[in-house]
């Protein structure tokens, strides 16, 4: 069986022994991000004794909500700050306590969350609890809130005492995240044993190579932590630490297309996580690859103002049938064809396949999503899109349906379809070079920058002649081993009133009104096998499309 959220209750997440692109972050030049989980461990298995109250996993926390990137009720830490942990709950132990764990390793994405309510000065469900000495718009200038944190440098804990004789919390004088003069360890307003507990807690984390902090009680952080800058991104999650995932047998560079099947075995080696969107969807991806995606995320969110979304990922095989009949009845095979992809033969399969949406904000700095294909392909989000494109290869990933290159893809110009690759450096390669498409640098197809002309016409638009040209050229795609030359349309008085009713004739129930003609040429390879003759070109090969009013083209015939 997949391994995924769907299928395990324990999900898949971001489990990652490679370390994804380090990108820099604005305000600090040696801060760096990182998806790299390979040196963290679970608290529950480095620290047994220790008792958990994820706090941000459950909505009992200062925002009210389960915060990003916490998908599990867990704990991570580094190696060296888990062992130093265990001495301490040793050394408590001793003394009749147990370590109880608020929080440890944050996700970045988690820090992000809090900036984003802390700007909300509306949102104020747990002011009472959290925060009622203070106004909500002083949280951010004060440093309550703050753009980073060391806890996303994986050596920090948040935690308390355990009384193991009275089975309770231990009497701090205050509660974790409260947002105050109260919390600061040296406050003297409590009561001497509320203070006493609060020296046991901090003389024993100091014994084992924690330093405190001077405004909250609960924090502590190694002295010598292994991670001085770098913050990392990898959800809350077991999985993240777990090293039996199969992580790594999926090859990224797989090649699936309308000539390429989902390779056999695929699905039991594929691992993913799930994730939401702005409107609400569920979305299913292979771990890594969300991994990458949210590095993308935030570098676009931090340094160009882009507020990326998923549209979808991973598709099951009915999910890709029921996508390709509802096109089909919408639109018309043809379209289908050049747009959706036969179960099967589907990149999204995969779950390295991802398609994207983004947000604008409009004149109130209300956000919007730009959702809808037709949307997302109008001319003033191209610039958009062009700065997106230009910062893919760096997290992994490329740009797969390219302008003018249906004849190989086999599908439309797609600028919110990436697929990811698991190498930076092979990304940025195929990136470099305009045009290159993913069947062209492995070797599956050889591209001869064919003629493609629309001429002239008074029946139909140019926009009209090149999309008939691109319906063509998607069909031409799942002709294995034929290298088009060139597409040329015919002309509009190769199809009259005699052709319209024959291409009529041949779909019981049509009533095209309309049709055009083209013809193309083509070489076959030296190996080819079926109708067409090895390594001979077809200089002669004509294309019938016809179309109702108001309809899609249709591909009707094709003759040589």
């Amino acid at each position: 069986m997949r391994r995924s959220i769907c299928s395990l209750l324990i999900v898949s997440a971001l489990i990652l022994s490679v370390l994804l692109p380090c990108t820099a972050l604005a305000g600090g030049e040696d801060m760096v991000f990182s998806d790299d989980a390979s040196d963290f461990v679970l608290l529950s298995e480095a620290v047994p004794d220790a008792i958990l109250e994820i706090r941000y996993y459950s909505t009992y926390n200062f925002i009210g909500d389960r915060i990003e990137g916490y998908e599990q009720p867990v704990a991570l830490l580094t190696k060296e700050a888990a062992a130093a942990l265990k001495e301490v709950s040793d050394d408590v132990m001793s003394q009749g306590y147990r370590l109880k764990i608020f929080d440890a390793y944050r996700p970045q994405k988690a820090v992000t969350h809090f900036m984003r309510w802390a700007l909300d000065v509306n949102d104020t469900r747990m002011k009472e609890y959290f925060y009622p000495e203070l106004d909500k718009d002083v949280l951010f200038p004060q440093g309550y809130i703050a753009e980073h944190s060391g806890h996303s440098r994986g050596s920090t804990v948040d935690l308390t005492l355990f009384d193991m004789a009275s089975g309770r919390e231990v009497d701090m004088g205050g509660t974790f995240d409260y947002f105050g003069e109260l919390s600061h360890p040296d406050y003297t307003d409590i009561t001497e044993t509320q203070y006493n507990n609060r020296m046991i807690l901090r003389d024993a984390m100091l014994r084992h190579g924690f330093k405190p902090l001077a405004e909250e009680w609960w924090h502590f952080t190694l002295k010598d932590e292994p991670f001085k800058n770098v913050y990392f991104t990898f959800p809350v999650h077991s999985a993240s630490v777990n090293r039996n995932t199969g992580i790594g047998s999926v090859d990224y560079m797989a090649l699936v297309n309308k000539l390429n099947a989902l390779p056999e075995g695929w699905e039991d080696a594929l691992t993913t996580v799930m994730t939401g969107n702005s409107v609400g969807d569920e979305i299913e991806v292979e771990v890594k690859a969300f991994a990458a995606y949210e590095a993308l995320k935030a570098d676009l969110e931090e340094n160009d103002g882009i507020y990326l979304e998923l549209d979808s990922a991973r598709r099951s095989v009915a999910e890709q049938q029921d996508i390709m009949d509802r096109f089909i009845i919408k639109y018309g095979a043809d379209y289908a064809a050049k747009t959706v992809a036969v179960p099967g033969y589907s990149e999204h399969q995969t779950g390295l396949a991802l398609d994207l949406y983004f947000k604008v904000k409009d004149e109130n700095g209300a956000f919007r999503d730009v959702y809808y294909n037709e949307d997302m392909m109008k001319p003033e989000y191209e610039g958009i899109w062009d700065r997106i494109h230009e910062k893919l290869a760096s997290y992994g990933f490329i740009l797969r349906y390219l302008k003018d290159k249906e004849y190989i893809t086999g599908y439309g110009y797609e600028p919110w379809h990436i697929r990811y690759i698991d190498d930076i450096e092979t990304a940025k390669e195929i990136m470099a070079q305009p045009g290159m498409t993913l069947e062209v640098y492995l070797g599956a197809a050889t591209d001869a920058d064919p003629v493609i002309s629309t001429g002239e016409s008074t029946l139909f638009t140019q926009e009209e002649l090149a999309e008939a040209a691109v319906q063509i050229k998607c069909k031409f795609a799942s002709w294995e081993k034929c290298e088009l030359h060139s597409l040329v349309y015919a002309g509009d008085d190769a199809c009259d009133g005699e052709t319209l009713e024959w291409l009529n004739s041949r779909n019981s129930g049509a009533s095209f009104t309309r049709a055009a003609k083209f013809v193309c040429s083509f070489r076959t390879a030296g190996d080819i096998k079926g109708a067409w003759e090895p390594d001979t070109e077809y200089d002669d090969c004509e294309w019938y499309l016809a179309k109702a009013e108001n309809g899609s083209w249709e591909i009707v015939n094709w003759i040589y």
